[in-house]
């Protein structure tokens, strides 16, 4: 015995807001999910594509507070291109933010997959920081 007999097929799927793999529009449709890239946070407007002037030059001045290993880290990671402009972008902003070395090597590890070691006490004596970067 039936009761009512449905014309549509129902799917197996099912929505998590937030979760999800896609997003449905204001009539429930299935649309596109508008990501940034893998760097949480980041909205696409936020996205960025370029640096001014004065951001370049803070980021050279910024990136010789590092130890050698990860500043040729972030370096082939810009010039090889091989990660989107999100993930790259969020590299040089931990840059300008003067991040410490270890978070630095941490979102690399993270979100990049590379693996960089900071030297131990890289951070823990300043004054030694600063003689060896003198040195280089």
């Amino acid at each position: 015995m039936v009761f009512f007999q449905e014309e549509e097929v129902l799917d197996d799927d099912f929505h998590i807001p937030g979760f999800s793999d896609f997003q449905l529009d204001g009539e429930g449709r299935e649309v596109e999910k508008k990501t940034s890239g893998i760097i949480p946070g980041i909205s696409e407007a936020e996205s960025r594509t370029s640096l001014s002037e004065a951001e370049y030059k803070t980021f050279k001045e910024n990136l010789q507070h590092y130890p050698l290993n990860l500043k040729i880290a972030i370096q082939e990671v810009i010039v090889k291109n091989e990660f989107t402009d999100d993930a790259i972008f969020g590299l040089i902003e931990k840059v300008l933010q003067k991040s410490t070395a270890r978070q630095v090597s941490s979102f690399m590890s993270k979100y990049l997959d590379i693996s960089v070691d900071v030297p131990r006490d890289f951070e823990k004596d300043p004054l030694h920081n600063m003689l060896h970067i003198n040195s280089l």
